[in-house]
């Protein structure tokens, strides 16, 4: 926790003397998988939610970086065959994933963005159609995820300022489980939709 609210912070302070920026709130729908290489195991992608905090700093006229802390909630449906029985159930991945995009924008309101991702874990269990149970996956998940964002998005200028939408593409770039047994190596993806509002604060030394 310690090291989320450091980057962040330090994050925030560096950005803090571009011309404008704009404070605001992110919430939405994970649609996460994870790939196992081994084949006795099969995924399916599941639906988690996401939302948090982000701030948007103004490079220029048409570029910005975009930072931000979002509680995410990750992982894949899981099935096996247990006994000659088909089991199924659901690893839920937890993490603060601190985000930072650069992006570019129109005069329209659309804009893309691209850029690194760090998730730091909060906890990683499973629940299971045979076994009453959750099972805690903490111990073997590896503490910090690094992914690379791809995403774009539309932002209300005028009917609604502050207001608007983004979908991002993150494949995780390092391994999710520290260890390679019996799941054998789990990479992750995530697709997102979110929707934001920001307040606009402009700084006295703004050129624009």
């Amino acid at each position: 926790m310690k090291k989320i609210l450091f980057v962040t912070i330090a994050a925030f302070i560096f950005l803090q003397g571009y011309s404008q920026t704009s404070i605001g709130v992110k919430a939405g729908l994970n649609r996460a998988n994870e790939k196992l290489s081994n084949k006795v195991y099969s995924s399916q992608s599941h639906p988690f939610f996401c939302g948090g905090l982000f701030g948007n700093f103004s490079l220029s006229k048409n570029f910005a970086i975009d930072a931000s802390l979002l509680f995410s909630g990750e992982g894949y449906k899981e099935s096996f065959t247990s006994n000659g029985t088909k089991v199924t159930g659901v690893v839920t991945i937890n993490r603060f994933n601190i985000p930072l995009l650069l992006q570019y924008k129109t005069p329209s309101g659309f804009f893309a963005q691209t850029g690194p991702q760090a998730g730091f874990l909060l906890s990683a269990k499973g629940k299971y159609t045979n076994n009453p149970n959750t099972f805690n996956f903490k111990s073997n998940t590896n503490s910090l995820l690094f992914s690379w964002c791809i995403g774009a998005g539309y932002k209300l200028t005028k009917a609604v300022p502050g207001l608007g939408i983004e979908a991002v593409y993150a494949p995780g770039l390092s391994r999710v489980n520290k260890s390679t047994a019996n799941a054998g190596k789990i990479t992750a993806t995530n697709f997102s939709i979110r929707l934001f509002y920001g307040f606009t604060i402009k700084h006295k030394n703004t050129k624009q």
